[in-house]
């Protein structure tokens, strides 16, 4: 029945009362309800009828569980292993406030120490149980294990630990078998890091100058070779003069095969570097002889104009001048006189000349540029641009008579490279030589002034030839 039908809050009120005689109800509303008489409530604060197992008997008493799982207090700790149990009755709960108990954690190590211990020795006897067999098939032929592509792996681990009882032994089985297997060994690829491992870990050993001195029956080809060139580099870096003697000599006598071949000039690159400089005294002559160093050294130098125009000996060569010996980069500088023109127009030769413009010879490639007809073609050149302004700014700085000859004959024709693409870079650089020397407050000569008027004349006749043109 909808309240809407009732025409005042009195009618609505006769209904509501009507209703609630209609279902007995009193209007006391601490009545008891008409329950089965086990769960009726004497009080407010009654208990159920329950089993008696599952009684109250205080609002804070315990249920009636079984004795391990009773609460004695309410700090009281549960019943777990000791590892677990609360530190202190502190940890527990009170009336006004509730505080986290301290758990005593341990790590997992103590907890299980017998699983760890068995994980750890399973582990560490394994690895001795394979090391064990390496070392055993080590013994048997060491150059099996060395030329095999999953055992390489480990024998570069066991160098890395290996006393000296076992390099030797190892070195003694390798000298048990023909000279002939390691050459072999050390043009493969997984071989030669091993060599170059064990010459590494064996250098303070007497027994390992049998490396050398098999390597210098073969020195052409194994530092020609791709793979082999590192394990002799590797000898020149890590033994010293005495024991690399053999391979010294015998490079002296090849020196010029090595020098023109794509690996074995870094390999020649490597013997110069680490070859002895100290002079050796002739007992005959009780005079001192040029060193081993000096004399290759020399050697490659009279042969500067061959080794210039080749591919790889140009790097040999280039790398003697950084050496700075005086009488090699004479002798270089001499030797490359008719060939300064060609070499300034082509990439490899014009870092050769770059490189002598460094040295205190450099005079000899400014007065070849003055006599060549060439200047300006090899100002414009990609290359030989970078040559003219290296070589102007180390004959500013040390021959200034020099510098004022070649800056003279590039003014002649100067709107002409000005104009090119490579050109340009040496036109910029005299302008910005010029105003460095105004903003220092240098007087400017009358023949750096002549920059400034051929500058103008050539932007005159360049704007007549366009106003004749769109006419």
């Amino acid at each position: 029945m909808d309240q809407g039908s009732f025409h005042g809050f009195n009618d609505y009120a006769s209904y509501l009362t009507s209703l609630m005689q209609g279902l007995n109800l009193s209007n006391n509303y601490q009545e008891e309800y008409a329950l089965p008489n086990q769960y009726q409530l004497s009080n407010a604060a009654s208990n159920y009828t329950l089993p008696n197992q599952y009684q109250l008997s205080n609002a804070a008493s315990n249920y009636a569980l079984p004795s391990q799982y009773q609460l004695s207090n309410a700090a009281s700790n549960y019943g777990l292993p000791n590892q677990y149990q609360l530190s202190n009755a502190a940890s527990s709960s009170s009336s006004s406030e509730f505080e986290l108990p301290t758990w005593n954690i341990q790590s997992p190590a103590t907890l299980y120490p017998s699983t760890a211990g068995r994980i750890t020795d399973d582990f560490v006897i394994s690895n001795r149980i394979n090391r064990i067999t390496l070392l055993e098939d080590i013994c048997i032929d060491p150059y099996t294990v060395m030329l095999d592509q999953e055992r390489c792996s480990e024998f570069l681990k066991l160098l890395q630990n290996c006393n000296r009882t076992v390099l030797n032994h190892i070195l003694r089985k390798m000298a048990e078998f023909p000279d002939t297997l390691l050459i072999f060994t050390s043009c493969d690829s997984h071989g030669s890091r091993v060599l170059k491992k064990l010459i590494n870990a064996a250098r303070k050993l007497p027994s390992v100058s049998w490396f050398p001195r098999i390597f210098s029956e073969a020195v052409v080809y194994l530092m020609n070779h791709k793979q082999a060139r590192h394990v002799v580099q590797e000898c020149f870096v890590s033994l010293d003069t005495f024991l690399n003697e053999p391979l010294y000599e015998e490079v002296m006598k090849h020196w010029c095969e090595l020098a023109i071949n794509k690996y074995g000039c870094i390999s020649l690159q490597y013997c110069m570097d680490y070859m002895d400089s100290s002079p050796v005294l002739s007992y005959d002559r009780m005079t001192y002889e040029p060193s081993l160093k000096e004399r290759l050294l020399m050697d490659i130098s009279y042969k500067a104009a061959p080794l210039a125009l080749d591919i790889y000996g140009n790097y040999v060569l280039q790398h003697v001048l950084v050496m700075n010996y005086p009488k090699c980069n004479q002798v270089i500088s001499k030797e490359l006189r008719p060939l300064y023109e060609p070499l300034c127009i082509h990439q490899r030769g014009s870092f050769l000349v770059q490189k002598l413009c460094g040295t205190q010879f450099r005079t000899c490639v400014a007065e070849e540029l003055l006599k060549s007809n060439m200047l300006v073609k090899i100002a414009q050149n990609q290359y030989g641009n970078y040559v003219i302004q290296n070589l102007l700014k180390e004959m500013k700085e040390h021959d200034v008579l020099l510098y004022e000859k070649l800056y003279k004959k590039l003014l002649r024709d100067f709107p002409t490279f000005e104009g090119s693409l490579f050109g340009k870079n040496v036109a910029n650089l005299i302008k910005d030589e010029m105003r460095g020397d105004e903003a220092s407050g240098y007087a400017v000569q009358k023949w750096q002034k002549e920059v400034v008027r051929q500058q103008g004349a050539a932007k005159f006749v360049e704007k007549k030839k366009k106003k004749e043109f769109s006419c």
